[in-house]
């Protein structure tokens, strides 16, 4: 059991003998001490408690001269699980085939076989020629990466220039593709593993289109007076055909609509309703009897013109002779089908020709349209207006051309038409409007509430 502090009133004489007075002995105390020991610390100077250490303790340490010394900061317990243990030795004090002063240094167990004079066994030699083998691949590939294309040809000139270059980042292509053959063939030799097969439209591009096209010559800032007028011919029939299909969209629904001076009127509309209401007294009572061949589709059937029966049975014989035939026909041709070999050979031949024809027709279609956009959503894609320069814009010098186009909204045009990219469009701004609430104060008429 805990005793409870005891609770009284300090304002009563007789109580005093209960109040704690410690800290005011300790205070008293310390006064003394210090007394006794040069003063009171309360009522010295700064300059008799303090004092400036001119003193260098370290040479090479300017920085500590005419400052503070801090106490050293003692790391958190909660990092000193992160600290080496100083009672374990590191694994490997030396690196394991690192370089030393660009010289490859072998590790301890190869190093000691090398001095030996004890000869290498046969995986190991393998793996050291193996390894030089890729470290020259790797660096001749890292070559041909950072290697820069250097246009030596004119941009604007033929195409045959072009062409030459283009055959040139084929070839660089072709040697990167036989490195990552013969690394999958190492691959599969050394670990005995199949490595995740892959899609085969993985590495296909989705389009042929270059990531970025080459401009016309006829947007240079001193173009070609040909170029310039062929770059002006497209950019206009572009346009045309833009007006044409605003033009088409407006006969199919604007001017399906009447104007204003042929709208209908009120006395027009009374008009037309009111037809047939008033020239009803002037018509005849009785109408005309219609003519009875107008009520059928089927022409009459007069009595001279019936068949006798013995028509009918000629009729029905002969049907049943053509029927008689036709059976005949069918099963004669059953069983000549192994002599039908020649007629079925055709056959084969013309499904083959006419497979081949719908084949090479649609190879065709392929071939023509495989630069153009492919559908990959709800909308379609909308080619971008050609930049072009009217004859005024044209500027002497490049300091005074004023830029066409964004950059950003051709890359993202770029995207679209090689099929990385569904075609987008900017999305509306919606507005949510607050919801309002409204008291229903009918019951406030009802007597006895409020």
């Amino acid at each position: 059991m805990t005793e409870t502090k005891q609770r009284v009133n300090k304002s009563k004489k007789r109580n005093w003998k209960h109040v704690d007075i410690q800290d005011i002995e300790d205070n008293l105390e310390d006064q003394r001490l210090q007394e006794r020991t040069g003063g009171l610390v309360a009522e010295k100077t700064d300059d008799q408690l303090f004092f400036i250490d001119n003193s260098v303790t370290d040479k090479g340490d300017v920085s500590l001269v005419g400052k503070k010394r801090r106490r050293d900061v003692k790391n958190l317990k909660c990092h000193s699980g992160l600290l080496p243990d100083p009672k374990i030795k590191p694994g490997r004090v030396k690196q394991h085939n690192g370089k030393i002063n660009g010289v490859k240094e072998l590790c301890k167990d190869a190093q000691e076989l090398l001095d030996s004079g004890e000869i290498f066994t046969s995986n190991q030699k393998q793996a050291m020629q193996q390894s030089r083998t890729d470290a020259n691949k790797n660096k001749q590939k890292r070559f041909q990466k950072n290697k820069p294309n250097i246009a030596s040809y004119d941009l604007w000139g033929d195409e045959s220039s072009s062409k030459n270059a283009i055959q040139e980042a084929a070839v660089a292509a072709i040697s990167v593709n036989e490195f990552t053959t013969e690394a999958t063939a190492h691959f599969l030799t050394v670990t005995k593993k199949q490595r995740v097969k892959v899609p085969k439209h993985h590495k296909i591009a989705s389009s042929s289109l270059p990531a970025v096209e080459i401009a016309h010559a006829g947007q240079s800032y001193n173009p070609d007076f040909d170029k310039y007028q062929e770059l002006l011919a497209s950019a206009h029939n572009f346009e045309v055909v833009k007006t044409q299909k605003e033009d088409q969209i407006t006969r199919a629904l604007e001017d399906q609509f009447p104007d204003a001076s042929t709208a209908p009127t009120q006395e027009s509309y009374i008009e037309e309703m009111s037809q047939g209401l008033f020239d009803a007294a002037e018509e005849p009572e009785t109408a005309p009897n219609p003519d009875p061949e107008s009520l059928s589709v089927n022409p009459p059937i007069r009595r001279e013109n019936k068949k006798t029966i013995t028509q009918r049975n000629k009729e029905k014989r002969r049907r049943l002779a053509e029927e008689k035939l036709k059976k005949e026909k069918a099963k004669k041709a059953k069983k000549n089908e192994i002599q039908r070999l020649k007629a079925m050979k055709k056959d084969i031949v013309k499904d083959n020709l006419e497979k081949a024809e719908t084949a090479e027709h649609k190879a065709k279609l392929k071939e023509k349209f495989k630069d153009k956009p492919k559908i990959l959503g709800r909308l379609k894609y909308e080619a971008p207006d050609i930049e072009v320069k009217l004859a005024e814009e044209l500027q002497p010098t490049l300091r005074q051309l004023k830029p066409e186009g964004h950059l950003l909204d051709d890359r993202f045009k770029s995207l679209q038409r090689r099929n990385i990219i569904e075609p987008r469009k900017r999305a509306k701004r919606t507005h949510k409007y607050k919801l309002k609430y409204f008291d229903n104060k009918s019951h406030r008429n009802v007597p006895g509430c409020t």
